[in-house]
């Protein structure tokens, strides 16, 4: 998947996701695995690209098991050992990695969201906290070559759940054109790239002073009745607009996947094709060859 993106666009991408899932007991080279990825991620060295791995304290087939894998269970310890091994397998790795840890936990969808179980504004911090130290602190592994990005969705409260700069090396956020047909049959309202970072944008700017990734970027196919939608546009004309008046914003990692089987859109680039060719246009401009510091 990653060269067959680099020969549509002309160019390896600075960030590659990555999934790993704590309740996954697959093999470290599958998709998901709890294990961290040492294989894809030396692959990924070699292109030149950091990994930027979505680190998720949940077992895929156990989501609603508030038990096992609300904050609660990570601050009581109870994965510790696990947290222990996978910074220490970061740091033998030893390249640069970004670990999205607990994303958009500002949103009660996902089980170590705020409101879910028995989650609190403080049991987030505190687990966010527990991690870090593990991999950072005074009595961690000393995985430095790890990078904690706190990234959140673009709707929903977020100063109280903000652990510090301390613990933080990135903000990121989520951001979405859906412009899909809601359930009363009319299409949301289709959003530039400007439009759907503000409201994230706006908060992330208000709790700290470090840069920005934005994590989770995509725009639906337009609608064919909508004649001044353009996913082209979108692109074309969004990175720059997005550099422009938020300089902060160091990077932006397209959701380049088709998630209809979801109940999401066709994110991918080439649907359509025009925006393949837009991004390809971004790609061959230098202002956007930007590395990971």
């Amino acid at each position: 998947m990653v060269d067959a993106h680099i020969a549509s666009v002309g160019r390896a991408p600075a960030i590659w996701s990555v999934w790993s899932d704590w309740g996954n007991t697959g093999p470290e080279n599958v998709v998901g695995s709890r294990e961290f990825p040492t294989t894809m991620a030396n692959y990924l060295k070699t292109k030149g690209i950091v990994p930027m791995i979505v680190w998720e304290p949940v077992n895929p087939s156990a989501q609603t098991d508030c038990q096992n894998w609300s904050n609660a269970a990570v601050n009581s310890g109870k994965y510790d050992q696990y947290i222990r091994d996978w910074a220490q397998a970061a740091k033998n790795y030893g390249g640069r990695v970004i670990v999205r840890f607990m994303h958009e936990m500002n949103l009660p969808y996902f089980i170590w969201g705020v409101n879910r179980c028995t989650n609190s504004y403080a049991s987030i911090k505190a687990a966010w906290k527990r991690v870090w130290n593990i991999f950072r602190g005074p009595d961690g592994v000393g995985a430095t070559n790890v990078k904690f990005l706190w990234s959140v969705s673009g709707k929903g409260y977020v100063s109280n759940l903000y652990p510090g700069d301390a613990y933080v090396d990135y903000t990121g956020l989520t951001a979405f054109n859906w412009a899909r047909p809601t359930a009363a049959g009319s299409w949301d309202a289709w959003r530039s790239m400007i439009a759907a970072f503000t409201p994230a944008m706006t908060a992330l700017l208000n709790v700290s002073t470090k840069p920005i990734i934005a994590a989770e970027v995509g725009s639906a196919p337009p609608d064919p009745s909508c004649s001044t939608c353009s996913k082209y546009n979108w692109i074309k004309n969004g990175y720059p607009a997005v550099r422009n008046k938020w300089p902060r914003v160091k990077a932006i990692v397209y959701m380049d996947i088709d998630l209809r089987h979801a109940g999401q859109p066709d994110w991918r680039l080439a649907s359509p094709p025009a925006g393949l060719q837009a991004y390809k246009e971004i790609a061959a401009n230098s202002l956007f060859w930007g590395t990971i510091p």
